[in-house]
């Protein structure tokens, strides 16, 4: 399969995994600082690549690997990335057909080594 890498940096940051939305009567609302965090990651992958363009038509795959302190649903942070890359790598999550993520527990350097890759259209047909 061709692919080609579109972005491959060490991001540092503290992950903060999504959280099940809470409810308060009829009203649902999820965790403010969990929306910062995935701001702040988008933000971080426009920065690294600032020539990088959201791309509503390609399809993508990623590889991440977490670095955190706290403990924390893996898939969590899965959909906190793939969340916050929405409207800045690619329009739609629907768009990632392949993605594999680890996690190792740090105490020094927190953040998230990530790899995006397009892949060929003309392959994955």
């Amino acid at each position: 399969m061709n692919t080609k890498i579109i972005f491959d940096h060490f991001i540092r940051m503290e992950m903060r995994a999504w959280k099940r939305a809470r409810r308060h009567g009829l009203v649902y609302y999820t965790d403010k600082k969990v929306t910062a965090t995935a701001q702040q990651l988008g933000w971080e992958v426009k920065c690294l690549e600032p020539k990088l363009r959201l791309d509503g038509v390609s399809r993508f795959g990623f590889v991440a690997k977490f670095y955190v302190r706290h403990r924390g649903d893996g898939d969590n942070l899965e959909k906190l990335l793939m969340d916050a890359l929405q409207g800045v790598v690619w329009t739609n999550d629907e768009q990632v057909d392949e993605g594999m993520w680890t996690k190792e527990y740090e105490r020094t350097e927190v953040g998230v080594r990530l790899t995006i890759y397009v892949i060929d259209q003309e392959v994955a047909k």
